[in-house]
């Protein structure tokens, strides 16, 4: 409204100088799960707050963290509990606007320089949402089939890698437009996808290698990066 007062967050972001671009990088190796302990909104944008199960060291206002395999900045540090702000673009390519009080959410902080690279290299720039279709246990395992758009699965290949909420997986099988996974005990027991369930959204990202395999297929040929492979989406 006209005239009206900026709210505190918004003046605190401003005195801070704090944005949502995120240039980071991971590795989909999931470091902690973490409490969600608000969901409120501003204006257009979401803001969320978490209880980590330890403590995170240094933790520094912009400092980028993965939360469900989507890239975020801290915005502010509420008695050790970082606060993140969901733009309207996050809370449109993500399922992350799905969350609730209570909910837990994978935590990876951003690789270091030398650091070492255990899964693979995941951006935080989430593809696509997708739906988990099925998940089957196996022992203490399970194989889960995910649900994607078909104009992602080109970028895929079989013993390849993708992130599923920000857990760094190895692709088992390809389907025109879906893909399954096996996920062993340890990342059952320590990531959220232990808990999920068939017809549970989460946040897709393919390897970044593909994307840019695509556009230079594309570029080679005069015609738009943008278009997926097969001419359908």
């Amino acid at each position: 409204m006209f005239g009206e007062q900026p709210s505190p967050f918004a003046e605190h972001k401003r005195k801070h100088h704090l944005w949502s671009r995120c240039e980071a990088l991971f590795t989909g190796l999931v470091e902690q799960l973490a409490r969600v302990e608000g969901v409120e909104r501003e204006g257009e944008s979401l803001l969320l707050l978490i209880q980590t199960t330890k403590p995170l060291r240094n933790l520094r206002l912009g400092e980028s963290i993965s939360l469900n395999g989507a890239c975020l900045t801290v915005v502010s540090v509420d008695g050790g509990k970082p606060r993140f702000e969901l733009t309207p673009e996050t809370i449109r390519r993500t399922c992350l606007s799905d969350l609730k009080t209570g909910d837990y959410v994978n935590v990876e902080r951003s690789l270091r320089v030398g650091g070492r690279l255990g899964g693979h290299l995941v951006t935080g720039h989430v593809d696509c949402v997708g739906e988990i279709v099925s998940k089957e246990h196996h022992g203490k395992s399970a194989e889960m089939w995910v649900k994607i758009p078909t104009r992602l699965t080109p970028m895929m290949v079989e013993k390849g890698s993708i992130a599923v909420d920000g857990v760094s997986l190895t692709i088992v099988e390809i389907k025109r437009n879906a893909f399954s996974v096996w996920v062993i005990p340890n990342t059952l027991r320590n990531t959220t996808l232990g808990f999920k369930l068939p017809r549970d959204r989460v946040n897709i990202e393919v390897d970044i290698i593909a994307k840019y395999l695509k556009r230079f297929y594309y570029s080679t040929r005069g015609v738009s990066a943008h278009e997926p492979f097969g001419g359908s989406r």
